[in-house]
């Protein structure tokens, strides 16, 4: 009897661990190939500086006016606002970010957010526990639109610059 449920237990919980161990080798191995994709380019001789919000960027630069990135920062804004407090807490944002169909899913660490919120240069919009409220988090995503657009740029001149070597772009 106890061989039977140490077989029933056995193959119950096989599954589980197969999950577990492939969904870490999985995340080690895409930590892995953004490392090394970042040390191949600094030994070309170019820094490549990636924001974890770059596929919403992505997705928010097809913009067409200021009404429209108006528009879509407030229904983000107010997805993202999971409590309807007013305001972004890091928690929320950094859990409603996760939950976004972007591909590859964003993982907004403290020092993600503490870099985005110290990039922007009305800083004192900032509740005092860090929390944005909807013209905060405006800001701070319209300061990563513009950091993420002058990374593009900058990427496409690379490549132009390489594929033509006469200086034009």
């Amino acid at each position: 009897l106890s061989l039977f449920l140490l077989q029933i237990v056995s193959w119950t919980l096989l599954p589980v661990v197969v999950a577990v161990l492939l969904d870490n080798f999985t995340a080690a191995a895409s930590r892995e190939k953004e490392i090394e994709s970042k040390s191949q380019a600094r030994r070309g001789g170019k820094s490549v500086t990636i924001s974890p919000l770059d596929p919403l960027l992505a997705a928010l630069a097809h913009f067409n006016t200021d009404e429209d990135l108006s528009s879509r920062l407030s229904t983000l804004f107010t997805v993202l606002d999971a409590d309807d407090s007013g305001s972004l807490t890091y928690e929320e944002l950094a859990i409603g970010l996760r939950k976004l169909n972007v591909c590859p899913t964003i993982h907004l660490s403290d020092e993600d957010y503490e870099r985005m919120i110290l990039s922007r240069p009305d800083r004192a919009a900032t509740g005092p526990c860090g929390e944005l409220d909807r013209a905060a988090f405006d800001a701070v995503m319209r300061e990563q639109l513009k950091h993420y657009v002058q990374r593009q740029v900058a990427h496409a001149m690379g490549l132009a610059s390489e594929s033509d070597p006469s200086g034009t772009v």
